[in-house]
């Protein structure tokens, strides 16, 4: 893949939607059905020779148990350690598997409990749960994310849809937190 034509944001978001979209199919193919995988995080910087470059680093698997280990928690220190080992990026991604619901109030929202929605959805006790591929990306400027939905056939392999945010509904929570407090440290001087 060619990645020196990359120069925007959105650019940058729609190669990695279409890398999950791969990665995701032969990960299914290569289990015989659906399977999990790992966060990641891909940064795209300018090598010594500046040149294009594009590093993916898998996280580690977030824990409903382990306060430690909870997705913001393991992207702040990979952005961190990213900004340390490759320099300041041109564009990064957070790519994870998650669960999402439509909230129907403000109420819901606040009421969420972490590993609600997983439960619902493995127990199918809320069948508006559905199974994402999330993919936060951003540049120093701006922000972007975009949904996948997936879906799997009879015989066990993906099925890919787009959920579109409307309008300028930002996204919230702790992880658009991350990013925006390292979006901050990337802008300054």
């Amino acid at each position: 893949m060619d990645i020196s034509n990359i120069n925007s944001l959105e650019q940058f978001t729609e190669t990695v939607v279409w890398m999950c979209e791969q990665a995701k199919t032969a990960l299914c193919f290569a289990h015989g059905g659906p399977a999990d995988a790992p966060p990641v995080m891909l940064w795209l910087g300018e090598n010594a020779w500046g040149e294009t470059d594009l590093e993916i680093v898998a996280l580690r698997m977030p824990s409903n148990d382990d306060p430690e280990f909870t997705a913001p928690r393991i992207l702040a220190g990979a952005l961190q350690d990213g900004f340390v080992e490759f320099g300041k990026p041109k564009c990064v991604a957070f790519v994870s598997e998650a669960f999402m619901k439509m909230a129907s109030s403000e109420k819901e929202v606040e009421d969420f409990v972490r590993g609600d929605l997983q439960r619902r959805f493995q127990d199918a006790s809320d069948l508006s749960v559905v199974e994402i591929i999330s993919v936060y990306a951003f540049s120093p400027s701006e922000t972007m994310h975009r949904v996948i939905t997936v879906k799997y056939n009879d015989n066990g392999m993906p099925e890919f849809g787009r959920h579109d945010e409307e309008g300028n509904q930002a996204t919230r929570g702790a992880i658009a937190d991350v990013v925006e407090q390292f979006r901050v440290l990337l802008n300054v001087g």
